[in-house]
């Protein structure tokens, strides 16, 4: 088997939204560093994972899905040249309740520029719905949200227990990969998301 790393690493350079500012303090003990401190206002930074509490009332904490809910089959979409991500992008695609639906878009490449907080495409709510329609694991993308306030995609899909990954990287390598496994697992955590180590596992 082969693997692609498809997560953020966690450093001072990694992009928040402004009020979300995280900071790594070094612990020491007898003269070198032990370990490390993470603080940070929300536990939705780096490549992370919506759960639906963090939209629903009454919805889902990470800590409640069984661990196969973040393992599936990947479906990557290339939306390079979409201002949009609409319905249209799914045709042909062999989407099942065991999929994974990834969207490229390349803006990752943008990190560390104000365009990458600013210039990102928007998910349809029909695009979501479809989803809904096969009832899908999960929807990764490389940008910082699928949508702006008032947030109906993330409604949609975390109302149907869809759920987000945002913030992924090197979603390229996998243009020219057939089939592959997506691996997003979560630290088990009673919260409306967290960080993850997402991966692509393929022959």
């Amino acid at each position: 088997m082969k693997y692609i790393d498809l997560s953020l690493t966690i450093n001072k350079n990694l992009p928040t939204w402004p009020g979300e500012e995280f900071t790594l303090t070094p612990l020491t003990k007898y003269g070198f560093i032990k370990d490390e401190s993470l603080h940070a206002p929300s536990l939705h930074i780096g490549t992370h994972i919506d759960a639906p509490i963090h939209m629903i009332e009454g919805g889902k904490k990470l800590s409640e899905f069984e661990p196969d809910k973040f393992i599936g089959d990947g479906v990557l979409i290339d939306v390079r040249s979409h201002a949009t991500v609409d319905i249209d992008l799914l045709y042909n695609k062999n989407l099942t309740q065991n999929s994974i639906v990834l969207l490229y878009s390349g803006c990752d490449k943008k990190i560390g520029t104000p365009e990458f907080l600013q210039q990102f495409p928007i998910v349809t709510e029909a695009f979501a719905h479809e989803l809904v329609k096969h009832n899908v694991k999960m929807i990764g993308i490389d940008w910082p949200t699928p949508d702006i306030p008032p947030f109906p995609v993330h409604k949609i899909l975390l109302g149907h227990e869809i759920l987000i990954i945002e913030l992924m990287t090197n979603l390229d390598q996998l243009l020219n990969i057939q089939n592959f496994t997506v691996i997003a697992l979560p630290p088990k955590l009673e919260t409306a998301g967290g960080p993850i180590r997402a991966i692509a596992q393929y022959k």
